[in-house]
């Protein structure tokens, strides 16, 4: 199974805390938008907590620990599958 199968059900988690994270490093909506490849519209359902909601605790923990290690000069260049890929390895994915 390719990695990005693994981890389909978890993409709109991951969009949703990369989303709020950017914004709140300052980022606006349609900045992000461009970095997730997403629209403006599916920016403001993430911040709204209207998409993408946690179903497992343990999941939603690792994700904030992979994005509190995202340095400011980083911002830029992370994408999700960077985040992805840190998930993978840490053996958290839809099985």
């Amino acid at each position: 199974m390719l990695n990005c199968e693994k981890m389909a059900k978890l993409l709109p988690v991951i969009r949703r805390e990369f989303s709020i994270f950017l914004y709140k490093k300052g980022k606006r909506k349609k900045e992000i938008a461009r970095q997730l490849d997403i629209t403006q519209s599916a920016v403001s359902q993430y911040l709204k907590m209207k998409r993408g909601k946690i179903k497992d605790l343990h999941t939603y923990k690792i994700l904030k620990k992979t994005l509190a290690r995202v340095s400011e000069t980083d911002l830029d260049k992370i994408n999700i599958c960077h985040i992805c890929r840190e998930m993978i390895n840490k053996n958290c994915y839809c099985r």
